[in-house]
């Protein structure tokens, strides 16, 4: 919502943007509803394909697409044993059941989408 939000700012100010969501986390959401998927670990490789491409110079059109590309071309997925905690909070975020593992979680310190026996 924030990107879309500053994309949205940045427009009416005059400066052209785009948003690319990278939906790289095979666990969050299956193929057929592949936009709903969170984007974790594949972030790094979209932005660094994007960042190189901005930095050689090429067109917004270019780096969007090439952002694009990489996303379409990057699957992670994300497994956690127990729940981060955030500098200054107290207890996790959320917990897992010891000799579990959660998968598919969010690199905002969401919850997997599915637990497992491991």
């Amino acid at each position: 919502m924030q990107f879309g939000q500053a994309e949205q700012r940045l427009r009416s100010e005059g400066i052209n943007a785009r948003t690319v969501v990278v939906t790289d986390d095979i666990a969050s959401a299956p193929v057929e509803q592949i936009d709903e998927r969170r984007g974790i670990a594949g972030d790094l490789t979209v932005f660094k394909v994007a960042g190189s491409a901005a930095e050689r110079r090429l067109g917004l059109d270019e780096v969007e697409r090439l952002a694009r590309k990489a996303n379409t071309r990057t699957r992670t997925l994300g497994v956690a044993f127990r729940g981060c905690t955030l500098p200054g909070a107290s207890a996790p975020l959320f917990t897992v059941t010891p000799g579990q593992m959660s998968i598919g979680l969010g690199i905002h310190g969401e919850p997997g989408s599915v637990t497992c026996r491991c």
